[in-house]
Formats: structure tokens, sequence, C-alpha cells
């Protein structure tokens, strides 16, 4: 389990950092499996730069990473329709919290474009348990 340096951004809220849009198509969280899918994109520019990281927040505001595959999405470049490549906007995470400590997570969204320097975080109302 890796966690995540949170410098910057405000687990308080719901968003914070650079602006982005997102939609967790399907979630589950079962026998100690946690399964997501779905897209995220900063507002007006191509994706190409971006890295999609999926994490896990805990109650007392720890991140852990969650192995995070990046999807091809063309469909979100059709959907979004704003003259920006969003192809690579897709992600889903298949992973087995057995090693997570025990307590509550919200998942969580973190975008970040090094070249752009821009980075976002976006928490969901999807949330898990671990016994």
């Amino acid at each position: 389990k890796t966690t995540v340096d949170l410098m910057g951004l405000n687990v308080n809220s719901p968003f914070s950092g650079d602006a982005l849009r997102f939609n967790i198509e399907s979630f589950s969280s079962e026998n100690l499996k946690i399964q997501v899918k779905g897209w995220a994109v900063f507002e007006n520019q191509d994706m190409a730069n971006t890295k999609i990281q999926v994490i896990a927040l805990n109650n007392e505001n720890k991140a852990f990473a969650l192995p995070t595959n990046a999807i091809q999405r063309e469909d979100v470049t059709s959907y979004i329709n704003n003259g920006f490549n969003l192809d690579q906007s897709g992600f889903e995470v298949s992973y087995s919290f057995d090693e997570l400590p025990q307590g509550q997570y919200k998942l969580a969204l973190i975008l970040e474009d090094l070249k752009n320097k821009k980075k976002g975080m976006s928490i969901t109302d999807k949330i898990f348990i671990k016994q």
C-alpha cells in the first residue's frame, strides 16, 4: 500500500486544485476487492500529459494509491466535444484491499499534468469499508 502526498489539495472539500470533470461508471467493493471504471478530464485541455490516480481516503485523511490502469476512451472525446483530445481519460481499478488499515474509505481521483503544472482532486460519493 502506497500513501499519496496531498500537499496543496484540500481533503475537506469535494473539489480542490485545478477544475476537473469525471464520471464513475461502475463501482463495487465486495469480498475485500474494489472495482472501479470511469473517466476523468481537466477542463479545456488535451489529456495527453495527464496521469489519473484513483485513491482511497480514510477518516484520518490518509490517502492510499490504488493501482490505476489507463483506458483509451475515444467516446469521451466525442461526448464532451470541446475540441480537445480526451482519448486518454479512461481508468479502471481492480484491487484487493486486504492490506489497507481498517476503516471507512472515500474514493477520490487525482489528476496531474506535470507539463502544464496542473493538479486537481475530486472526492467522489463512493465509499467502501475495510473491516
